[in-house]
This record gives structure tokens, sequence and C-alpha cells, in this order.
């Protein structure tokens, strides 16, 4: 049997120093997440590979207003390039759920990639 010392988590106060360390009460600077420097947070945990996907991935709700918008200027072409015809038709039928659905499913992945390029060269 193990037994775990127990560790309150309280969540950062000092809005200079926004993000709490995985498994730890210390928190940082956003800068310094991933930033390629040991010892900001114990265990070198604000360097591992999902602290530094998440830090740099664009929030859903970020993602969703891209969606939202394209739509708006662009209406299906945008799903169609993206995921063929007949998504884009479930897409149109379906706006709500399929803006939600297609953010939280790319909100770390190929989108964002794609995303961040038009944002850049709009």
């Amino acid at each position: 049997m193990f037994f775990y010392p127990h560790l309150r988590l309280s969540g950062c106060i000092d809005p200079s120093e926004p993000f709490q360390c995985p498994q730890s009460e210390k928190c940082i600077a956003l800068q310094f997440i991933c930033d390629g420097h040991p010892g900001d947070c114990p265990g070198n945990l604000d360097e591992n590979e999902e602290t530094c996907i998440a830090a740099k991935r664009p929030a859903k709700e970020n993602i969703e207003k891209f969606l939202q918008a394209e739509y708006a200027l662009h209406g299906t072409k945008l799903f169609t390039f993206l995921f063929g015809h007949k998504l884009s038709r479930s897409i149109e039928e379906n706006k709500p759920f399929w803006f939600d659905t297609l953010a939280s499913a790319f909100s770390g992945n190929q989108l964002t990639v794609m995303i961040n390029y038009r944002l850049v060269n709009c």
C-alpha cells in the first residue's frame, strides 16, 4: 500500500505568475512554460511534452469563433475543402454541434496550424 502526502492545490493568486506547476503549489509566469530551462517547476514538469502542447494550443473558444467567422465569410467552402462534401453538408445542417465538436477535436491538432497560418496571413 502506498501513501501519498496530501497536496493542496490552491491555485495562483499573483497575476504575474498565473500558471500552477503540475503536482505542486508553485506558480510561475507563462513565459517560463516550455522555455527550455529546467528548474522552473519541481521535476521540470513545465517542460514536459503535454504541458508544452497545452501551452501552445489556442483556446477551444477561439477556434470555435474562428470557425464561425470563416463560415460567415465563406459558407461551407472551408469545410468542404477540409472534410469533403458529405461532412460539409452535415455541418451546414447542425452548425452549433459541429462548431463545438470541431473546436474540441482540433484545438491541438492540424486545424490549429491552419488557423494560425490563416490568422497570420490575413
